[in-house]
């Protein structure tokens, strides 16, 4: 709690403190495409009553960088959908420049895996990085494959987006460059899931007391 104390204001606790990575951590990624013809897509209707929410989020989505203006010759919808706390998500129709992405083989790592490097520790713990894709920036040279229509025109996204086809292999690839010094002893990445790994621990060699049969590999060997 201390070291937190001393770096609070190096956490972000809303997204308008929230920042971009300094190039060092990740360069602004641009999209590898194939040769291609820009694509015009129609609009997506919204429903009127969500209208007003909708326009909120798009207002504070400018205002905190993620979009921004756009004349791009691409035109891709966007729609709503709803989150378990009944708040709206918008989600970027990405199909079109997901079929001419040169593919990423990259790939994040097995759940068992990852479960399985936090055996034997004495304690634990699991991070979730806040809006981790809205922190890595997209490249200018690729935004304008982005760009939808919304109450205030047309924009385009700044940041890496949420279900373009290498996303997933870019983010993990980032964060585990960031952390690669903690790498496995202390923290393993599972996308934007950081664990966090404590002491290694032997219980004293004993078998657990909620289960005999679980003991410390070293001692089954």
């Amino acid at each position: 709690m201390s070291v937190i104390a001393l770096r609070e204001k190096e956490i972000a606790f809303s997204a308008e403190e929230r920042d971009l990575l300094k190039h060092s951590y990740g360069k602004p990624y641009r999209i590898p495409v194939i040769p291609h013809k820009p694509w015009q897509k129609k609009p997506i209707p919204i429903p009127k009553p969500i209208i007003p929410q909708l326009t909120e989020l798009v207002r504070e989505r400018i205002k905190t960088g993620l979009y921004e203006q756009s004349t791009s010759s691409y035109t891709s919808p966007v729609f709503c959908v709803a989150k378990s706390n009944g708040k709206l998500r918008i989600v970027h129709h990405l199909q079109d420049i997901n079929k001419v992405t040169i593919n990423n083989a990259g790939l994040p790592p097995h759940i068992g895996e990852f479960v399985e490097a936090f055996s034997g520790r004495a304690c634990y713990g699991l991070g979730d990085i806040m809006g981790g894709y809205d922190e890595r920036e997209l490249d200018i040279s690729t935004r304008p494959f982005t760009k939808f229509e919304t109450p205030f025109g047309s924009l385009q996204l700044t940041r890496l987006p949420q279900g373009a086809t290498n996303s997933v292999a870019a983010y993990q690839d980032q964060m585990t460059w960031i952390l690669q010094e903690k790498i496995s002893e202390n923290v393993a990445i599972f996308m934007d899931d950081g664990g966090i790994k404590g002491p290694r621990s032997t219980y004293n060699n004993q078998a657990l007391q909620e289960n005999n049969l679980i003991r410390t590999i070293g001692n089954m060997q």
